[in-house]
């Protein structure tokens, strides 16, 4: 589909971008993780998880319920929702989605932040710097039509700035 910046590189480091002012007529919004199966020399494979934290004006989590995740598939607006967890990791596709109700977000939802993170990555011993491909990518879909709004290949575009020992990267 199109895309609406032809690279991730072409954003700053560290900048907001604000969806609203960019796409106004966003109704919804999907934000997928996808990484290719890959098993460590245990024999373990790699597990990862998209988590949405929904702060409040002063940057606060409301409540537990609006962290959002596997475990907790909405927050208590009904407005962020964890939609899939394919654990072992699938080639070229999204593993875990997320799907944000643009419309129906209220003022008390100031900002989604996104966490990535491999589960139990501390007993097996697992980190990002040993892993081959890592994306999250936003974007908005039409009936079976998508288009990317960013993507962000970890392992592409940012390994560079990933601790080799990092178990968890936030995003947003």
């Amino acid at each position: 589909g199109s895309t609406l910046f032809p690279s991730i590189d072409a954003l700053p480091m560290c900048d907001m971008v604000d969806l609203g002012e960019l796409c106004p007529s966003l109704v919804r919004l999907w934000v997928g993780l996808g990484w290719e199966k890959q098993i460590d020399i245990d024999g373990d494979p790699y597990d990862l998880d998209v988590l949405a934290f929904c702060l409040d004006e002063g940057m606060r989590l409301p409540t537990k319920k609006d962290f959002v995740y596997h475990g907790n598939k909405q927050n208590t607006l009904k407005t962020v929702h964890h939609r899939d967890d394919f654990f072992q990791g699938l080639p070229q596709q999204d593993n875990e989605t997320l799907m944000l109700e643009l419309e129906h977000m209220r003022e008390e939802l100031h900002e989604v932040v996104f966490v990535v993170l491999i589960r139990e990555a501390r007993i097996k011993g697992q980190s990002f710097g040993q892993m081959n491909s890592c994306y999250l990518r936003v974007y908005d879909k039409f009936n079976s039509r998508q288009r990317n709004l960013f993507k962000f290949d970890f392992m592409k575009n940012f390994r560079h700035l990933i601790d080799g020992e990092a178990t968890a990267i936030e995003v947003g």
